[in-house]
């Protein structure tokens, strides 16, 4: 089973010249996002065109339409990262980051999605804003090391630079690495769940997953260990059911780590609408089931997507289409590629042909424009004129 992020910086490998359109001031109708605490349709955007001989010119534009930040001369790509935060679609608050731009000098400015700019901060984000908050590394001299803490939503740090490890916050609490060990602390910064694992994960519906020397538990908020479970890893507790393993199979438990539905397939999601894909055997042959593990009939699979909104994106063959709940193609699979819904589309590519926008329910939607490429939080990303050379980063 894959897992696909909307973060994604496309090339329009074309001819000549410079152009940019930021249709990211176009207006358009806009779906609901999807999942749990999904992103609120913010963004900002990067143009770069020009030359590296020339100098490139880069601008920072709000999905308004804003102009936020405006350089020239640019000879060196490396001074801009839009790369560095990446969120997972569906996590966090809706306040995002944005990007960091890297000066030739080696001053550093961030800019977060609603254009606010901070030089020289005390450190570089390296994730979404959860309950106000977000893991910061510590720099220097220009780069990644150190310590790491969490900051707030102006830019400042809440809790500091203290411990060797930093993760989102879930549930309110994150974990944390400090002298080798994981714990949990809370947003205040108070130690929690002392440093005794080594390895730590997210808290979902009340339990995490944690790691002591091979050994995979589960645990509550105070720390005390639930179950146990073989070679698991970080996964989430969805509808009532973890994956969980025994015997090198995998299957599926309640929250006292009894076997609801028993392990014998190969690879498995997270339930969603009260439905599953898993992995039958070595040959990807991929079904979809019930909470009471029932199989759902559906044409031959050889991978699929959890549920988004009653549609899973799932493959025959090569090929991805739309799949609904009852195991029914909604949209036939004759895509190369098909993106995880954000901001109420999906954008499927078949690749040297076209590029394709698909609503919540499989339906064509046409874009603004003839040249758009891509479309994140509310706005699509287009160029004028296909003749010419574009490079355009969208930052969800």
């Amino acid at each position: 089973m894959r897992t696909l992020f909307s973060t994604r910086m496309i090339q329009v490998a074309l001819a000549t010249g410079l152009v940019f359109t930021a249709l990211g001031a176009v207006s358009c109708s806009r779906g609901p996002a999807s999942g749990a605490g999904a992103s609120d349709d913010h963004g900002v955007f990067v143009a770069l065109d020009g030359s590296a001989a020339a100098g490139l010119r880069v601008r920072v534009i709000t999905e308004t339409g804003k102009e936020v930040y405006a350089a020239s001369g640019i000879k060196d790509m490396r001074h801009i990262d839009p790369g560095v935060f990446m969120p997972k679609p569906g996590t966090g608050d809706g306040s995002d980051w944005g990007l960091k731009l890297t000066s030739g000098s080696g001053k550093i400015m961030i800019i977060d999605r609603s254009g606010k700019k901070t030089i020289d901060p005390p450190g570089v984000p390296s994730g979404d804003f959860v309950e106000g908050l977000t893991p910061v590394s510590q720099l220097r001299g220009g780069i990644f090391g150190g310590k790491c803490g969490y900051m707030d939503t102006n830019h400042q740090m809440k809790i500091p630079f203290d411990f060797d490890g930093c993760l989102p916050f879930s549930e309110g609490l994150a974990p944390i690495a400090k002298g080798g060990k994981y714990g949990y602390i809370n947003t205040a910064g108070e130690v929690k769940i002392e440093p005794r694992f080594d390895r730590a994960c997210l808290f979902t519906g009340g339990l995490a997953r944690v790691l002591v020397y091979r050994t995979w538990s589960v645990i509550d908020a105070a720390g005390a260990v639930s179950f146990s479970n073989e070679r698991t890893g970080c996964v989430v507790y969805s509808e009532g059911l973890m994956v969980a393993h025994s015997k090198n199979k995998l299957g599926y438990v309640d929250r006292t780590g009894t076997f609801v539905i028993p392990a014998k397939y190969e690879a498995g999601g997270n339930f969603v609408e009260g439905r599953a894909f898993v992995m039958f055997d070595q040959h990807r042959r991929t079904i979809l089931i019930d909470k009471t593990g029932n199989q759902i009939p559906t044409a031959e699979l050889t991978d699929a997507e959890d549920f988004e909104h009653g549609l899973a994106r799932a493959r025959q063959g090569n090929l991805w289409g739309l799949m609904d709940t009852q195991g029914k193609f909604v949209v036939a699979p004759k895509y190369d590629t098909i993106e995880p819904l954000a901001s109420g589309l999906r954008v499927a590519i078949v690749q040297g042909e076209s590029t394709t926008f698909l609503d919540e329910r499989g339906a064509v939607v046409k874009p603004p424009a003839p040249y758009c490429l891509a479309y994140h939080h509310g706005v699509f990303l287009c160029v004028k004129d296909p003749g010419e050379e574009a490079w355009i980063f969208s930052i969800p």
